[in-house]
């Protein structure tokens, strides 16, 4: 018996399979009373947490839920991804890792670089996104836009960070994530027991802005990384139509959760969904290149072309349509194409009760073009007040300019926020929107910039006896690229 039972448990030893890593997720209550699922980074059950380092919040981008940054082989899809081989020569921060050794896919996570580094990485879930115990609370009018994720949830995330760990954490991500980090540092708010009672009258109130709580968030906030942040995306101008503007002031739900959970999961393998992306995206940057050469100006396969196919592997592909693609109000859509259409970076339209039935919003109108200065409509323009952020900031950018054009978020954040000596701005080549934070490039090229950039706005001090304890024996063994990546920021009085 005991020869059966050894040889079964040494067969279960040699299937292909991903470190235990039972995902605990943590509970946060918005200040209008919505809960949202965190997670506290570790590459597995067994290993420590990063607990007294400096704390690095990610929030996600649109459609989007935390696993956008959490790169990893699936218990379920074991067998599916046990081909994954990295390109050699490997980046020198992840040699001789063994949770990479045993998952691969662990390459191409940022907040396993993270936490590789000796960061303490967080992640949140917005309203309305994330499955199974990630999940957070659903908005069941399908009010929510853009503002009600910068200006009620990502600051219920910042302050629970806090909270646990004692620390001010770095902030930001990918895309939309950035957009609420912007908004937080301006001093963004929306007031809680007004949003309970325009929520209960089925609209969301107008976004209010504080200078003094502005200066308090940026003297705390240790740094903010700005990864494709979006604003106002690159629009054709024929899209500026009445019924597009109708059907965009919806009160709908894209439950992309749903649609994969119960459509794609069943009945696509990951074999036919690589197929399907390959196919979708390079026909899209085809369409996109013959419509360039005719110099068409109206060309909408430019801003469709997101994902560069070629610069992913094929099972991060797989990931990120099967995992990382969440649930989203039409309205937080919504309100990029208000942006993109009207050239502004402004809250919703129908924010505030006398806009309640607005249908097709004034086009805004700009007094000082230096300034960003905008006549007054009622509404909060987040691109006017850009200058009042001044923490460190790493802007890394996608080149094919699809949904983010680097040259407009130059202009409307990198070049206009208060600079300082740690800010820096860098283009990937060759990558789009939705892949360059966990494509090929990623690892050799735009995890070190960020952690190289983390070394240098948080210096990093001395390991004690006592931080040597805490930190489990494997993960201490790293490169010496950029820095031992360990321990906390203690200068940010210096800083700021």
């Amino acid at each position: 018996m005991k020869a059966v039972v050894s040889v079964i448990v040494a067969l279960m030893l040699s299937l292909p399979c991903a470190p235990l890593w039972a995902m605990t997720p943590i509970d946060v209550k918005t200040s209008d009373g919505f809960t949202l699922k965190m997670l506290r980074y570790r590459p597995t059950d067994n290993s420590a947490y990063r607990i007294g380092r400096q704390p690095v919040l990610l929030l996600p981008g649109i459609v989007m839920n935390m696993d956008q940054y959490l790169t990893r082989t699936p218990t379920e899809k074991n067998s599916d991804y046990s081909g994954m081989r990295l390109p050699l020569p490997l980046a020198k921060w992840a040699e001789n890792d063994p949770y990479i050794k045993a998952d691969p896919m662990k390459y191409y996570s940022l907040g396993h670089y993270l936490w590789v580094k000796g960061y303490d990485p967080w992640f949140v879930n917005y309203r309305d996104t994330g499955r199974g115990e990630f999940k957070s609370t659903r908005d069941k009018k399908n009010l929510t836009t853009l503002d009600v994720w910068a200006n009620l949830d990502a600051p219920a995330a910042i302050e629970k960070v806090y909270k646990e760990t004692g620390l001010h954490p770095v902030v930001g991500g990918h895309s939309t994530a950035s957009l609420c980090s912007i908004a937080y540092l301006q001093g963004c708010y929306i007031d809680a027991d007004e949003m309970k009672a325009a929520y209960a009258a089925g609209f969301i109130p107008h976004v209010r802005q504080d200078d003094a709580l502005a200066i308090k968030r940026n003297s705390e906030i240790k740094g903010f990384m700005a990864l494709d942040p979006a604003g106002r995306p690159p629009l054709p101008a024929f899209l500026d139509a009445p019924a597009l503007w109708t059907i965009m002031g919806k009160p709908l739900m894209l439950d992309f959760d749903r649609i994969i959970s119960e459509v794609a999961d069943p009945l696509i393998s990951t074999k036919r969904a690589v197929a399907i992306i390959d196919l979708l995206f390079k026909s899209i940057d085809g369409f996109d290149g013959f419509f360039d050469r005719l110099g068409d100006k109206e060309d909408v396969f430019g801003y469709m072309n997101m994902l560069n196919a070629d610069g992913m592997m094929p099972y991060t592909k797989d990931f990120l349509i099967r995992y990382c693609l969440s649930s989203a109000s039409l309205r937080t859509f919504s309100q990029y194409f208000q942006n993109g259409v009207q050239s502004c970076v402004r809250e919703h339209w129908k924010n505030g009760y006398e806009n309640r039935n607005v249908a097709i919003p004034e086009n805004p109108v700009m007094i000082d073009e230096a300034s960003h200065i905008y006549k007054e409509d009622g509404y909060y323009y987040y691109d006017q007040n850009v200058d009042l952020i001044s923490v460190p900031s790493i802007t890394i950018l996608s080149s094919l300019g699809s949904m983010v054009s680097p040259e407009i978020a130059l202009e409307d954040y990198a070049n206009r926020k208060t600079s300082t000596s740690f800010d820096e701005i860098h283009v990937l080549t060759e990558t789009g929107h939705a892949d360059f934070y966990m494509g090929i490039k990623a690892p050799t090229e735009m995890f070190p910039k960020i952690g190289e950039w983390l070394n240098k706005v948080c210096p990093l001090p001395m390991e004690s006896e006592n931080s040597k304890k805490t930190a489990d024996s494997e993960s201490d063994i790293e490169s010496d690229e950029e820095g031992s990546g360990k321990g906390m920021c203690f200068i940010a009085s210096i800083i700021h």
